[in-house]
């Protein structure tokens, strides 16, 4: 693995652990964060696509990243609905994954809005629910890429990660997030 994307995987493996057990406790850092690897990522590689031109990707991306965290931190509902709709379209590509293959986009859509909205409708109960499996996803993940287990030929490769990944990989992830869960809500109480 190249070295970029190892860091990656250990940052991944270090934010995904905080994430899966205090995530409640930190969620206002988690939707930064989210904002701003998502801004970063969107417009970095829309900027990139539209000029060829690498820094201007690197520039752009940067941009985005900072008006992404502060976006994602500043309108809290907004935050919440896309974090639960992240959690929904990881779901699809977990469950399909189960099941030897990849999600339909209608399935991933529909159960990202239907996370979203119930993020939204519940948010304590689904923000630790999120951030458990969320946290446990990007945990798993890491280790999985450092591990060999899954090929990480660049970013985008590991923001899906354990889409590809052997069944155990899952079942780790599921173990992982029901742990989380369970801290978290004795924690919230």
């Amino acid at each position: 693995m190249q070295g970029n994307l190892t860091l990656a995987a250990l940052g991944a493996i270090v934010f995904g652990l905080a994430q899966s057990f205090f995530g409640y406790r930190i969620f206002r850092v988690i939707l930064g964060i989210t904002g701003f690897i998502l801004g970063g990522l969107l417009t970095g590689y829309f900027v990139y696509n539209l000029t060829q031109s690498q820094l201007l990707g690197i520039i752009a991306g940067l941009i985005g990243a900072l008006v992404g965290a502060g976006l994602m931190a500043g309108l809290y509902i907004v935050g919440v609905f896309l974090i639960g709709a992240l959690f929904g379209s990881m779901a699809a590509s977990a469950l399909f994954a189960l099941g030897g293959g990849g999600p339909p986009d209608w399935a991933v859509v529909i159960l990202a809005i239907v996370a979203g909205v119930l993020a939204v409708l519940f948010q304590k109960p689904m923000i630790v629910i999120v951030t458990s499996f969320g946290g446990a996803w990007w945990a798993v993940t890491g280790i999985a890429a450092i591990a060999g287990a899954i090929e990480m030929p660049s970013l985008q490769g590991f923001l899906l990660g354990l889409r590809h990944a052997p069944a155990g990989w899952l079942i780790g992830w599921l173990f992982l997030g029901i742990v989380g869960f369970i801290v978290q809500y004795r924690r919230a109480r």
